[in-house]
């Protein structure tokens, strides 16, 4: 199994089990998790900082680094609840690290890289602007949905179709060839 499956696989069990509650208590319990976790490092790192004069030091840097593991994979959990579990968290993780580096200065774009509008990522404008944190009406962006990519429409991202190029909404499909 990969290790895509397995996030999918753990935010499907903890879908399982949270199965009779109201879909936006479960999104929030998703999110509060994610600040327990949080809370989790605060208190290793106080242990491994021996900040507690009464406790003295009582995790290691190793603990910490676990600590920290376990928020990431909540919030990988989180993102595959809120996408429908469809094994996207990591690829949507991989993009996000490209975005800010690239927004840093630390990564400079491949001209051997093409973006989902399958030109090269260096001399498509829509992508680079997307990396300069600035969102143009029109950007497209791939989707959760399958068929479909989200286009900015100047305050909100709206699924729209692949083959036709109609709002998710308006497809049904007689417009394809």
């Amino acid at each position: 199994m990969s290790t895509s499956e397995d996030v999918v696989a753990l935010s499907k069990w903890v879908d399982a089990a949270n199965a009779g509650k109201d879909p936006d208590l479960q999104i929030w319990e998703r999110c509060g998790k994610i600040m327990e976790e949080a809370g989790e490092v605060g208190a290793a790192l106080i242990g491994m900082m021996g900040q507690n004069p009464r406790k003295g030091v009582t995790h290691t840097r190793a603990d910490v680094i676990e600590e920290l593991l376990d928020v990431a994979i909540t919030a990988l959990g989180a993102v595959e609840h809120l996408t429908g579990n469809q094994g996207t968290a990591l690829a949507r993780l991989d993009g996000k690290i490209a975005r800010v580096a690239i927004r840093a200065g630390v990564r400079d774009l491949s001209p051997l890289e093409t973006c989902v509008h399958g030109v090269p990522r260096i001399s498509c404008t829509t992508c680079l602007t997307l990396a300069r944190g600035r969102i143009e009406v029109g950007t497209h962006r791939p989707s959760a949905r399958l068929g479909f990519d989200d286009m900015w429409d100047g305050h909100r991202w709206v699924p729209v179709c692949q083959v036709c190029g109609d709002e998710a909404a308006y497809c049904d499909g007689t417009r394809h060839k």
